[in-house]
């Protein structure tokens, strides 16, 4: 039975509501790693757009987002790994 309110991220895969809660989820893991490192204001700025995403639209744009956000907290933890790296004299090793 097809239902034309419910969108698809994919044919005959996924929900958006089966796929928004794993990308959020996903999204406050990687910013739990920001607090417990040492960024908790970047972490708390994260947080607070995370939730607003999350508790208005449930919809392509809004899992694009928390996709795209995944890649930019991974790049802001890249550098920040790389920058502390070269601080140290490179006396650390970046994980890959």
């Amino acid at each position: 039975m097809f239902c034309p309110t419910v969108r698809v991220v994919a044919p005959d895969l996924e929900t958006i509501a089966d796929t928004l809660p794993r990308r959020y989820r996903a999204v406050l893991d990687a910013i739990d790693r920001l607090e417990r490192g040492d960024a908790p204001d970047e972490a708390r700025r994260w947080r607070e757009l995370a939730i607003g995403r999350y508790s208005r639209r449930w919809d392509t744009a809004t899992l694009r987002w928390f996709e795209v956000t995944l890649v930019r907290i991974a790049t802001f933890e890249r550098a920040r790994a790389q920058a502390a790296v070269v601080n140290s004299g490179g006396r650390d090793e970046v994980a890959a």
